[in-house]
C-alpha cells in the first residue's frame, strides 16, 4: 500500500485509488511532506520547516527540505498526479542564506542522482504534451526517473525500512489497544522512548520478515494476553494506560459507532436466517442495513486523546429528526417489529440484549427492564422504544470495552 500511494501511478489497475492521498495534497507540497512522514514513518518534521528541531538533533531544516525534495517534482495536470523529471527545491536557513535542498530521508547520507539535462526545447515539447493529456483527460505517463520511486527505495531500504515497520506497529498497536508503544504517535525519535522497546523492536522485525503482512501482526496482537484482559478494576487506583495491565477503554470511532447503531435496529431474522456471509441474500440486508452509513457517521465526532461527548451529540441522539427517520422507522421491518411482536418479556429482554449487546442481561438488568416494559398494551411500544433507544446510546454501545 505505502508503495502504490506514493508512486500514484494511474498505469496500474490493482491500485486504483490509491492516487487520491497525494492528489489531495499535491496543491501543498510541505503538507505532502509531513503527512507522508507522519502517517507512515511516525515522524512529524513540521517544526523543521524553518529551522533544525529544538528537541530533536536529527531533525533539521536540511532533512526536511531532503524530503520534500521527493516531492518538489510532483505535480497536478488535469485532475491527475504527475512527476517532472526536473526541479530543484531551495530554502532560506536561519541566517538568510538560500540553499539547494539535496534528496534525502530521515536518517543516513544525501541520495546520489545523475540530473537529466532538460533543453529549453524539451521543456516545451513536455508543456505541449501536458496540455494535450489535460484537455484529452487522460494522465501524464510516469517520468523515466522518479524521486518518488527513490522515496520508496529509501524508506524500504534494510535499517530505515524500520520507520516504516515501527510506524505501522505503533499505529495498529495503538488502534487496538488503545495507546501507542510510543506516544504520541508522530513523535518517534531517540529523544522519546518506547514504554516496551523490546516489543517494538519484535514486532517490527517480525513484520518486516514476513513481508509486511499486516494479518498475522493483528491476529498476533489479538490473540495475545495483553489484548484479551478486561477493562474492569477492582483496586482503587487503575494501572497507567501504558502498562497495559487493564484493557484501555476506547470511545468508537464515527464509522464503529454508526455501524453499530444500524446494525442494532435490523432485524434479528436477517442474520438468523442467511448465516452464510458469501449468501447473496446476507449481502443483500448488509446494503439495507448500511444504507444510511455516511449519514448516521456524520452524526459524531472522530475520537481524539482529550475526546469529550459533545453536546451535539446529546442533542441529535434524544431529540433529533433523522435519529427517529433511520433508526425507529416504523415502516421498516426491523428489531422494534419483531419484540413489539413478542408476548415474553423475559424473551424480549433478552433478545434486544443478545442482537444489541451480544449478550443477556443480568438477573438485575432483566428486572429492571421487565418493571418498565410491565405496562399496558397501549404505551408498551413506546416504553419498548425507549428500552432500545436506551441500549443503543448507553455507554456499552458506544465506547469499545
Amino acid at each position: 500500500i505505502f508503495k502504490e500511494i506514493i508512486l500514484a501511478d494511474y498505469s496500474n489497475v490493482s491500485s486504483e485509488g490509491a492516487t487520491e492521498f497525494i492528489k489531495d495534497r499535491v496543491r501543498d507540497i510541505d503538507r505532502l511532506t509531513n503527512d507522508v512522514s507522519v502517517r507512515f514513518f511516525g515522524v512529524n518534521i513540521s517544526c523543521a520547516q524553518c529551522h533544525d528541531h529544538p528537541n530533536v538533533t536529527d531533525w533539521t531544516q536540511a532533512r526536511y527540505y531532503g524530503m520534500k525534495s521527493f516531492f518538489g517534482r510532483t505535480f497536478e495536470n488535469g485532475g491527475f498526479v504527475a512527476e517532472k523529471e526536473y526541479g530543484q527545491v531551495t530554502y532560506k536557513n536561519t541566517q538568510g542564506d538560500t540553499l539547494k535542498a539535496s534528496l534525502q530521508f530521515l536518517e543516513g547520507d544525501a541520495i546520489k542522482e545523475t540530473l537529466s539535462n532538460w533543453t529549453d526545447e524539451k521543456r516545451k515539447s513536455e508543456k505541449a504534451l501536458l496540455e494535450s493529456l489535460k484537455k484529452e483527460k487522460k494522465p501524464v505517463p510516469p517520468p523515466v526517473y522518479s524521486r518518488r520511486s527513490r522515496l520508496v527505495e529509501a524508506g524500504l531500504a534494510e535499517g530505515q525500512a524500520g520507520y516504516l515497520a515501527r510506524a505501522i506497529v505503533n499505529r495498529l498497536w495503538h488502534r487496538l489497544m488503545g495507546t501507542g508503544l510510543v506516544e504520541p504517535l508522530d513523535q518517534m525519535h531517540g529523544d522519546n522512548d518506547p514504554s516496551h522497546p523490546e516489543l517494538l523492536q519484535w514486532l517490527s522485525l517480525w513484520f518486516i520478515e514476513h513481508d509486511y503482512n499486516l494479518n498475522g501482526l493483528i491476529r498476533g496482537i489479538v490473540l495475545s494476553q495483553a489484548y484479551q484482559r478486561s477493562s474492569a478494576w477492582e483496586s482503587a487506583e487503575r494501572p497507567a494506560k501504558h502498562l497495559y495491565a487493564v484493557a484501555n477503554i476506547r470511545v468508537l470511532t464515527p464509522r464503529q459507532y454508526a455501524t453499530a447503531l444500524l446494525m442494532g435496529v435490523t432485524s434479528p431474522s436477517d442474520w438468523q436466517n442467511n448465516p452464510d456471509p458469501s449468501s447473496p441474500q446476507h449481502e443483500e440486508s448488509l446494503k439495507k442495513a448500511f444504507k444510511d452509513l455516511s449519514k448516521v457517521r456524520s452524526w459524531f465526532e472522530r475520537p481524539t486523546e482529550t475526546f469529550h461527548f459533545s453536546v451535539e451529540e446529546a442533542l441529535q441522539l434524544s431529540n433529533g429528526e433523522e435519529v427517529q427517520s433511520i433508526l425507529f422507522d416504523s415502516s421498516a421491518v426491523g428489531l422494534l417489529n419483531t419484540l413489539t411482536e413478542e408476548r415474553d418479556l423475559d424473551h424480549c429482554i433478552q433478545q434486544a440484549y443478545l442482537h444489541i449487546y451480544h449478550r443477556t442481561p443480568t438477573e438485575e438488568e432483566a428486572q429492571l427492564l421487565k418493571s418498565f416494559l410491565n405496562v399496558g398494551k397501549e404505551t408498551f411500544p413506546t416504553q419498548l422504544k425507549s428500552m432500545v433507544w436506551a441500549l443503543l446510546t448507553s455507554p456499552e454501545s458506544r465506547l469499545n470495552h
